[in-house]
């Protein structure tokens, strides 16, 4: 049943999407549950255009306790791996909800920092290509156009050319 009601859910996106007309400022704000769906399921999700994803306090667990530190709240396997995932989205916003009676609150925030500085390594490639990802662009006619120095260099960049 859960498997459908992902399903369904998607589904239900997809149709006022189209209703609509695809228009480019509707986008989707994911919540996580404590049972993710599997990954063809949350492929379909990553497909789309996400806003913002809301990450109960209830789906986080407390790590084991070491000799030098106390419990903190992490996410498990499953769940890391798909908010890494997103992570490869840099527009996405994260929301942790939960109440304020957590104790301290920073350590969930901390957490999803963390995970974004351990998994994502951002290369000068990737910080130069970031503001021309998901646009379509008209190819450049470097002999027929009068170009700018700036533009040249972005050109000379570009892997594929």
């Amino acid at each position: 049943k859960e498997k459908n009601q992902s399903l369904d859910s998607w589904d239900v996106w997809t149709q006022l999407k189209s209703l609509v007309n695809y228009h480019p400022s509707i986008s989707v704000q994911l919540e996580i549950t404590p049972d993710l769906p599997n990954k063809q399921i949350l492929d379909r999700w990553i497909g789309e255009p996400i806003k913002s994803v809301i990450i109960p306090k209830s789906v986080f667990v407390s790590s084991l306790p070491s000799k030098k530190s106390a419990q903190v709240p992490i996410l498990s396997e499953k769940h890391s791996e798909f908010i890494v995932r997103l992570m490869e989205f840099p527009k996405i916003h994260y929301i942790i909800e939960g109440t304020a009676s957590c104790g301290n609150c920073s350590e969930y925030l901390n957490y999803i920092h963390q995970l974004h500085s351990d998994f994502i390594n951002v290369s000068d490639q990737d910080n130069f290509e970031q503001a021309y990802v998901d646009y379509l662009q008209s190819p450049l006619q470097p002999l027929k156009d009068n170009l700018e120095s700036q533009t040249y260099e972005v050109f000379e960049k570009d892997p594929v050319k």
